[in-house]
This record gives C-alpha cells, structure tokens and sequence, in this order.
C-alpha cells in the first residue's frame, strides 16, 4: 500500500502533472470568467438576443479554426522537438511562418466576413438582424487567431505559465469590460459584440512581448513551411469538422425554432463549455510529453498515468447532473427553465468527449495518424448533421443534444479501437 502512495506522491509532483496543474488553472480561470461572462449577457438581454448572440459566436469559432489552418497543432508538434535539439534559429522559422500565414488568411476572411455579412444572415440563417452582430465581429477573426498561435508557441516552449497569462488577459478584460457596460446601463446586444471584438486583440500584444519581435527577422523557409502544412492541413480540416459538430446545433436550430428556443440551447450549452476547455488544458500539456515518446511501453505508461487526471472530471459531471434544477434557475434565472433537460443530455454527450481525450491524443501526437484523426472527425460531423436533420424536427432543441452524446460515443470507440490495434501490431 505504501509503495502505491508514493507511486502517486511521485506522479502528482512531477513536472508533467505541475505543467498540467498550472495549465488547466488557467483553462479552470478562462472557463469561470466565460461563464461569468455569458451569465451577465444572457440576464441581461432577451433569451431571443441572445439566440443571436450564441449563433454568432458560435459561427466565429468555426470561423477562427479556418484561420489556424492546423498551425497550432503544428507549432505544438515540431516547436518541442526543435528546441530540445538546440535549432533555436530553426524555431524562430517556426514562429514567423506560423504568425505571417494566419495573419494572412484571418485578415481575408475579416474582410470576406464584413463584406458579406448581410448575404450569410438572411440566405444562410434567414435572420436578417444578424447582418450588423456578424459585421462587428468580423474585427475579431483579427485578434484571436493571432492570440492563439501565441498561445500555442509559449506552450510549445513549454512555458506554460506566459502562455496561461496571454491567453486569459482576453477574458479577463472582456468580462470586466462587459459588467462596466452594465453599471452604465449600455449593455446590449451590439455594444457587448463590439467589447467582445476590441478586447480579442489584448493576447495578441502580450503573445509579442513575451516571444520577442526577433521571429520576424528570420529567414522564409518556405521547405518548411510544407512540413508544418503538410502536418497541419490535416489538423486544421480535424479541427473544423470538430468545431463544427460542437456548434452546428444552433446553427442548425436557427432555421427550426424560435431565436428565444435556441437561447434557451444555447444557455445550456454554455453550462457545459468548462469540460471542452478543461480537457484542452490537459490536453495542451500531454499533447508534447506524447510526441517525446519513442517506444510503446513508454506510451502505455503515460497513457494510464494521464487517464488518472482525466477521469476526475467524471466527478463535477455526476455532480452537475443531479444539481441541474437549482443550478440552471439559480444561474439565468425562472425564464431559462426549459434549459434543464437540455443541460443534462449535453452533460451525457460531454461525458463520451472526455473519454475520448487519451485515445485521441495518442493517435495525434504518438502515432502521428493526423489523416484518421481528420477522417473519423469528419464522419463525427456527417452523423451530428445528419442526426440533427432526423431529430431536430422531431424533438426540438433535444435532438442535437442526443446527436452529440451519439457522435462522440462512436468515436470514443472507433479511436480506441485504432489505438489498441496499432499497440498489438
């Protein structure tokens, strides 16, 4: 029994598990200040602005993955191994590559955004008071993008805590933004579009000050510039599939319900957004510790050391589900009721992502099979559409919650599956 205490003793002060404590505290802290966040603007505005303000957001985040085309994942990829083997100049190639190719592609689709704004809300959405929200937040696919390639090479350098300070000085100056919007009685649904868009840039400019400007006198090496796309390209299509299966549900109810059903979705799913944000502050420390490894009986190792910090999320999981009454009507308020059925199926569906966690990020960063991860991603977006299609206009705003928990079920197994083959072999 002892010798098992001080095998666990060992494991919670190791560097890993501190990187992974620092990095999910801060995952923990952008977690609570997004939710304070969504708290004030959904008490604030009508559940039918904020329909519209959760489309929105919702649309930016598929938006801004577009923009990272898989260079984060690439950054976090290569940017340990060449520091590890002292090619400091090789790393700075990394960064400038990195920022100038989403600096381009984010400043094109601000633009394509704001241009075509009234297009996509009434053909698209068929909501045209969503024309002025999606022009505002266009000056947005600026700032995040660009934050959160700096993010990703802080981490990649394994300097969590500079990479924890960027990415939550955002939240931070957004929600303190927003509740003095709310002293002063102008909280909105455009004014709070516009603090949301003007506070996107505030990572950007501590990204640059803890990096240093002297990436940008690097050389263009434009042979590697093929291996970060060539890696990241496959990323980049994993991560839109996985983000639009996460947010396609209000996009798709838009067209189906009431704006006010889809505020009432959308109040739900924000209830549950601290697990995809916890899991992705693991996941952030993993991900470099898995691509380090060589054989795999290391790997099998690390893998049964990193499902112990996953499965504590189980706990707030149970916990939230039989909470889910008091805590919905305590959080938005009597009007959010019909959120509580809707929260308690995300809760299911969010239970099969976090299983997911380990076998996926084996196959990534271990296994290096980016082209299976875009694939099975792929086909988790084919079955949440599709199960939207089949369930929205037979359920209502139930159906893309039971679409998730299927979706993720299937690929929690089909993952898994691949791992355990690839082991045995």
């Amino acid at each position: 029994m002892k010798k098992y205490f001080d095998y666990l003793y060992t494991l919670a002060l190791s560097q890993t598990a501190r990187s992974t404590y620092l990095t999910t505290f801060g995952a923990g802290i952008n977690a609570f200040l997004g939710f304070v966040f969504t708290i004030v603007v959904a008490r604030s505005i009508s559940p039918a602005d904020f329909g519209l303000f959760s489309v929105v957001m919702n649309l930016l985040v598929i938006l801004f993955v577009i923009c990272d085309l898989g260079f984060s994942s690439s950054v976090l990829r290569f940017l340990p191994q060449v520091i590890r083997e002292g090619k400091k100049e090789k790393s700075k190639e990394i960064i400038k590559l990195s920022f100038l190719t989403i600096l381009l592609i984010a400043g094109l689709l601000a633009i394509l955004l704001a241009v075509f704004s009234q297009p996509v809300a009434n053909l698209i959405f068929a909501k045209k008071e969503l024309v002025l929200p999606l022009t505002i937040v266009s000056i947005s696919l600026l700032g995040l993008p660009l934050t959160s390639i700096f993010v990703s090479i802080l981490q990649g350098q394994q300097r969590f805590l500079f990479g924890v300070i960027t990415d939550t000085s955002v939240f931070i100056l957004k929600v303190f933004a927003t509740i003095g919007l709310l002293i002063f009685g102008r909280l909105n649904l455009i004014s709070v579009l516009i603090i949301y868009s003007l506070t996107s840039f505030t990572g950007l400019f501590l990204g640059i000050f803890f990096i240093g400007p002297e990436f940008l006198f690097a050389k263009t090496n434009l042979k590697l510039a093929k291996t970060l796309f060539g890696f990241g390209i496959w990323m980049a299509l994993a991560r839109l599939a996985n983000s639009i299966s996460g947010r396609i549900d209000t996009l798709m109810l838009i067209r189906y319900v009431e704006t006010a059903q889809v505020g009432f979705y959308a109040a739900a799913q924000r209830m549950t957004i601290i697990f995809p944000v916890m899991v992705g502050g693991m996941a952030v420390v993993l991900s470099p510790k898995f691509a380090s490894l060589k054989t795999i009986a290391e790997a099998k190792s690390f893998m049964k050391k990193s499902s112990l910090l996953i499965s504590s999320l189980f706990l707030p999981i149970i916990l939230l589900f039989l909470l889910a009454p008091w805590i919905t009507v305590w959080i938005y308020g009597q009007v959010y009721e019909p959120s509580i059925y809707i929260f308690r199926w995300l809760l299911v569906s969010s239970s099969f992502f976090i299983i997911s966690t380990i076998p996926i990020t084996l196959l990534i960063y271990f296994l290096g099979k980016s082209r299976f991860f875009a694939a099975i991603s792929i086909f988790q977006l084919f079955l949440i559409f599709f199960g939207n299609l089949i369930l929205i206009p037979r359920l209502g705003v139930i159906g893309p919650a039971i679409s998730l928990a299927v979706a993720y079920g299937v690929i929690f197994v089909i993952s898994s599956a691949f791992v355990l083959k690839n082991f045995r072999q």
